[in-house]
């Protein structure tokens, strides 16, 4: 089945046509050909990092919703209708009975400066037996208990409010995640890119090395009217078979290379099909349409590398917070109230109101907590420092690499248009019968020489122009190359 779709990251808007995978892990014997689009979209669909940092996403939202309600007020019921027997040894036998139902309902609220709030509600309705005469009223009846208490810390929530650091290590983790997703994209992007740049490289090689065979089973079809004319020796014969034959072995090899790259490719997707890939006319095309595509360079701090660690900084600075709270001495003002109304009894009230100080001067387990804690936090501050630095030299070094690559290019270019006039010449003298076979061969090793060395000018060119993108966060829309 295929469905159209858009993904979106920081501004890389693709419109791809995903095939989905049906589960299995077994290859299938018909292979499915995509294009780069499709191709790249898979990478970023099905790939076991990005299948692993999806899967993550419930529990992420789950989390985050969790700590941003923990100042709603919770409330919570209960009910029991039961009937129980015991027998009591002491001085004397007792057997004891009671049957009845009670339920009640009770509330809790952290309010935002600290305070714990929690009041209760609790109706019970039955009777009691003593079946030795023990005084127990027989009669059923109904009690009613209703209680509330009210703590205020008075030095956790000063100077920091303490009850809002987790809230904000909270969020700063979700926006953790969310950078982490954006890399990922950009990382996929980066990584499928690369895989396509490889394969077309070598469908680029194998349309070369044909054209090669092509050449060289011209030159011996030359040869052997050549040799019927009586103008060269059997010897010139021979090693033009040698050479066709070299040039056809070296063709397998490179098409045996094509295939174990595909399978490494597919390896790399959570696919249950043989993966083939729609190349471009060439590797100039797919250079010219990557580069129509690319987006504009976005700032590094606004880097989805630097945003994930600079997250991960402040959410552990806040845990540091928190930690030094928990070497404080603990001083609270109380409130207790409780109500009990019983249809038999009389009712009470009592209340209670005064200030709780507690203090361990031997937290040895918390001052190590907090030592590791700081260590931590101090440990990411310096990872993203040298994060931030590793960005800014490879967006310097794939700039002046660029611009030596670009010089490289040029030469190549050059260099195989010049083989190329030297190989048409020495086969014009071969044709009139004045260059050997072994000429028109070197001449034409030279050309392929030139070309396969131009294509890995290409390729090494586009290829650092990726990973520049990479360090600068470039977009890149593949509409210009389907």
């Amino acid at each position: 089945m295929r469905t159209r779709l858009k993904i979106s990251a920081r501004g890389l808007l693709c419109t791809l046509v995903v095939v989905a995978p049906s589960g299995a892990f077994a290859q299938s014997a018909t292979p499915t050909t995509l294009n780069i689009a499709e191709f790249v979209g898979l990478a970023l669909n099905q790939s076991f990092s990005a299948l692993q940092y999806h899967q993550q996403n419930h529990s992420q939202v789950l989390s985050l919703e969790a700590i941003e309600n923990r100042h709603l007020t919770q409330f919570s019921f209960s009910t029991q209708v039961g009937k129980e027997r015991k027998n009591t040894y002491s001085t004397t036998y007792q057997d004891h009975y009671q049957e009845g139902i009670d339920g009640g309902v009770s509330m809790a609220w952290t309010l935002p400066t600290g305070a714990n709030l929690s009041a209760s509600y609790q109706h019970e309705y039955g009777r009691a037996l003593g079946l030795e005469s023990i005084g127990i009223n027989r009669d059923y009846q109904s009690t009613e208990v209703t209680s509330a208490e009210l703590t205020q810390p008075l030095l956790q929530s000063s100077p920091i409010d303490h009850e809002y650091l987790p809230v904000e290590a909270a969020r700063l983790q979700w926006l953790a995640y969310q950078a982490k997703g954006e890399l990922l994209t950009l990382e996929g992007v980066r990584d499928a890119l690369l895989g396509f740049v490889d394969y077309q490289q070598i469908v680029d090689k194998v349309a070369l090395q044909i054209k090669a065979v092509e050449y060289s089973a011209y030159r011996l079809q030359v040869v052997q009217g050549l040799l019927a004319a009586g103008r060269i020796t059997q010897t010139e014969v021979a090693s033009a078979k040698v050479d066709r034959h070299q040039r056809q072995a070296q063709l397998i090899r490179t098409k045996g290379d094509m295939h174990l790259l595909l399978g490494r490719l597919g390896a790399q997707l959570q696919v249950d099909y043989t993966l083939e890939l729609k190349p471009m006319l060439h590797l100039t095309a797919l250079t010219q349409c990557l580069m129509k595509g690319q987006g504009e360079a976005s700032e590094i701090k606004s880097h989805p590398k630097i945003t994930q660690a600079s997250a991960g900084v402040s959410q552990l600075q806040k845990q540091y917070q928190l930690t030094q709270y928990d070497l404080w001495p603990k001083l609270d003002l109380f409130y207790r109230y409780k109500g009990t109304h019983s249809s038999l009894v009389e009712g009470s009230i009592e209340r209670s109101v005064g200030v709780k100080f507690s203090y361990t001067p031997t937290h040895w387990q918390a001052e190590a907590d907090q030592a590791l804690s700081r260590s931590a936090w101090l440990d990411a501050r310096y990872g993203l420092d040298a994060t931030r630095k590793a960005l800014i030299n490879e967006d310097y070094l794939r700039s002046q690499q660029q611009q030596q690559l670009e010089r490289q290019l040029q030469l190549a270019l050059q260099l195989v248009g010049l083989a190329q006039e030297s190989y048409q010449q020495q086969l014009l003298r071969f044709e009139q019968g004045v260059a050997s076979s072994a000429s028109v061969r070197d001449a034409q090793n030279q050309l392929q020489e030139a070309q396969m060395s131009l294509l890995d000018n290409q390729s090494n060119w586009l290829k650092n122009r990726l990973h520049w993108n990479y360090a600068q966060s470039r977009a890149v829309n593949f509409i210009a190359c389907l």
